[in-house]
């Protein structure tokens, strides 16, 4: 009996050893890279002062206290920490680096305030919303379209916002630019409008051809 347990275990673990397991998927935030003009807080564990928020400058780079200027452009969360671990143990020992994205979200179409603005990731889509103005009346968020370069996504907005999603889950990235369409149709107070105008032509048009 103790010959097949042992026998099992083996098996088990060489299972293991030959079928690595396989890690939850990265995050959109994970994934994406930094652009020119994006932000971000810096936190290194125990230097208060070497902490704090910045901004990729129009050439790519970061400026920080103590190491100088930092490559960030093209960079994901997990290199740009790499990175700044690197530059900071010349000067530091053993530095824990820890990187929060704070990137640029384009949202245009049907909102009132259409413009870029700084997000986190962990707002959800009716922060963003929010930060735009709110939606205009014939604003079709059902079909919301996120232009990522040559790539087009669409989003039931109504969906994300019953299960509060952030966009994050959303799957958004910097540099995203979210499109919010407009009905063509006209809107509940244009038809409300267009009947009230056409009774009122209606009860003129029958008020004069009685004379």
């Amino acid at each position: 009996m103790r010959v097949k347990r042992r026998q099992f275990l083996s098996f088990f673990i060489l299972f293991f050893q030959v079928f690595p397991s396989y890690s939850s998927p990265a995050s959109s935030l994970d994934e994406s890279v930094f652009h020119a003009g994006d932000k971000l807080t810096i936190r290194i564990w125990r230097h208060g002062d070497l902490s704090g928020d910045f901004q990729v400058r129009p050439n790519g780079n970061l400026v920080l206290p103590l190491v100088g200027e930092v490559k960030a452009e093209g960079l994901t969360v997990t290199q740009l920490e790499k990175s700044l671990s690197e530059a900071f143990s010349k000067y530091l020992r053993n530095p824990q680096v820890m990187v929060s994205p704070r990137f640029r979200v384009t949202i245009l179409g049907a909102v009132k305030v259409p413009g870029s603005y700084t997000v986190s990731g962990s707002e959800r889509i009716t922060d963003l919303i929010a930060m735009a103005g709110g939606l205009q009346d014939k604003a079709v968020i059902e079909k919301t379209q996120v232009t990522r370069g040559n790539e087009v996504l669409t989003i039931n907005v109504s969906q994300a916002i019953q299960a509060e999603k952030t966009l994050e889950e959303l799957g958004i990235r910097s540099g995203d630019i979210v499109l919010v369409p407009k009905s063509r149709w006209p809107s509940l107070r244009e038809w409300s409008l267009l009947l009230s105008t056409f009774a009122l032509g209606v009860t003129l048009f029958t008020f004069f051809t009685k004379k």
